[in-house]
């Protein structure tokens, strides 16, 4: 069994606060590495709440907080939406990355909506616009 800490994916996506971003980076490759490894099932994931820590199975995690993480890893490899697919078996996603998050607003920065070359950090600032 593989623990993932993943308190700052929850304080962006649930608390909408500022996480810095290779903060958010490192959960989220951390996580994939454990998914890859285990499965999502066999994933448990550890943050904290309220001054104490809680652990859960991955598909337990809320589906905004696993797509924001697979999102991150998609940018990372520089994944075509037909690798993307798999992202969404592996994290347990009923449907699309883009169907989830708000994709018009996480990757706005020039307008290009080109996703491909926008930065972790841009993400972080667009998603709590």
């Amino acid at each position: 069994m593989v623990r993932v800490k993943v308190t700052g994916l929850i304080n962006l996506v649930e608390k909408h606060e500022f996480v810095e971003p290779m903060i958010i980076f490192n959960e989220a490759r951390s996580l994939y590495c454990g998914i890859k490894v285990e499965g999502a099932k066999h994933v448990r994931v550890i943050y904290e709440e309220n001054g104490e820590s809680v652990v859960k199975r991955c598909p337990e995690l809320s589906m905004e907080v696993r797509a924001m993480a697979a999102f991150i890893v998609k940018l990372y490899y520089r994944w075509d939406d037909d690798n993307s697919m798999r992202l969404e078996h592996h994290y347990d996603l009923p449907t699309k990355i883009s169907h989830i998050l708000d994709m018009e607003k996480l990757t706005k920065d020039d307008g290009s909506h080109d996703y491909k070359f926008i930065s972790v950090r841009k993400i972080i600032e667009n998603y709590l616009e």
